[in-house]
């Protein structure tokens, strides 16, 4: 089978949840014999481009043995929601031309939508996987124009009421467009429980399945520390250094926090100017910089609690899910699809979102009492996390469904 994997931005400049799972999707689907390949839009300079067709430019790129097609446009002038059809169109008819898929499956379609609209005009079977809510709000984390959480669009009713900056055709185009992607998928795929009620509670009819993240267990050392009264801790935050993840709180809340405890901020983004300024004021804070994948298992056997404070509403971050493979147990904001993975007193604690105070406290009373983690991490001794070869067949069959004459 030939599959062809369209995402908004990829390896090897972009790294975070949505690339990650799609990287090791290819790779699974690979070694189950089917031939692959991303699509990707990407803002690298001109000068990384080596082909044109019209106004889009062109580059072939291989990472970790899968090929990608890098596209951009020469001029980035559609807004960055836009799910109108655009520049892209002629050269996505060329790549399914010329690939000859049997199927196509976007893992997100910001400025790769029209590969979307070719595959439907084309009679391609699609599917999608929603790692964020990028197709229901403009503003991809369900946030409204004064940074409070939006229970969705309302049909649009919330965008015009929370977000009047957007004018009303964008909006109501937009939705449009919207349940024009969804609805004629073969497969619309969340993975976790709450993200797919909220793509419900918009489209009931969607045919919509939850399929989970995995992680990759050869990457995976299991941690089998055990603690006593007096041990000192170390809290771990990988990730995106950006508002909606909640390091600014972390900091602050730890900064708060008395005892022998170290935290190691590992990632990058454009907080880090002002993480460093708050670490800089507690020297049990370390700023350890961006790590590689086969690094995880090594930094996650070293600490002794991971740590998700996000003030969005977070799917179930492939980070999170690779700490509790690897027996570490999580404190995580009691928001969106973490709470699926991580109950509060059995194996992490969750706090109210944005909530410094509450965090402090959650991080102090296991400063203060270590050895409440042995009970922690022996209860994720019986919560087992799905290895991506899992995700991988989980995903074939779906393949395999989309390209079924009875779906003809």
């Amino acid at each position: 089978m030939k599959l062809l994997y369209l995402v908004h931005q990829f390896f090897p400049d972009n790294y975070t949840g949505t690339e990650k799972f799609l990287l090791e999707l290819a790779k699974a689907s690979q070694r189950l014999g089917h031939q692959v390949k991303v699509v990707s839009y990407s803002f690298k300079p001109h000068s990384f481009f080596d082909q044109q067709e019209g106004d889009v430019l062109l580059k072939e790129y291989i990472y970790e043995e899968v090929p990608i097609l890098f596209v951009r446009r020469r001029e980035n002038s559609s807004p960055q929601y836009s799910l109108n059809p655009g520049q892209m169109l002629d050269v996505a008819r060329q790549v399914l031309t010329r690939e000859k898929p049997d199927v196509v499956h976007a893992a997100h379609t910001l400025n790769v939508h029209d590969f979307v609209y070719c595959a439907q005009e084309m009679g391609i079977p699609y599917l999608l996987t929603l790692t964020d809510f990028f197709l229901i709000c403009p503003k991809v984390i369900l946030t409204t124009s004064s940074n409070s959480l939006c229970a969705g669009p309302e049909q649009g009713a919330a965008c015009r009421q929370l977000c009047s900056e957007i004018p009303d055709q964008t909006i109501n185009e937009r939705l449009a467009r919207t349940s024009e992607i969804l609805k004629q998928a073969a497969r619309v795929i969340a993975p976790s429980e709450f993200l797919a009620e909220m793509f419900r509670k918009e489209h009931g009819d969607l045919n919509l399945k939850v399929i989970g993240y995995g992680v990759d267990y050869h990457r995976i050392i299991k941690n089998r520390k055990r603690y006593n009264h007096n041990d000192k801790l170390t809290f771990f935050y990988g990730g995106s250094f950006i508002q909606h993840k909640g390091v600014i709180p972390l900091l602050n809340a730890f900064t708060q926090t008395e005892g022998q405890a170290t935290l190691k901020m590992y990632g990058s983004g454009p907080n880090e100017v002002a993480l460093r300024q708050i670490a800089g004021r507690d020297p049990r804070i370390e700023m350890c910089g961006v790590f590689s994948a086969d690094q995880i298992g090594e930094i996650l056997s070293q600490v002794d609690v991971a740590i998700v404070p996000s003030v969005w509403y977070e799917n179930t971050p492939i980070i999170l899910l690779e700490a509790l493979a690897s027996n570490v147990p999580a404190i995580v904001t009691d928001l969106g699809g973490m709470t699926e993975v991580v109950s509060n007193g059995v194996t992490g604690q969750t706090f109210p979102i944005g909530d410094v105070a509450s965090l402090r406290d959650a991080l102090q009373s296991l400063i203060q009492n270590p050895e409440l983690l042995n009970e922690y991490k022996e209860n994720l001794r019986s919560r087992f996390v799905p290895s991506v070869e899992q995700i991988g067949l989980a995903y074939e069959r779906e393949y395999l469904a989309a390209c079924s004459p009875s779906r003809q």
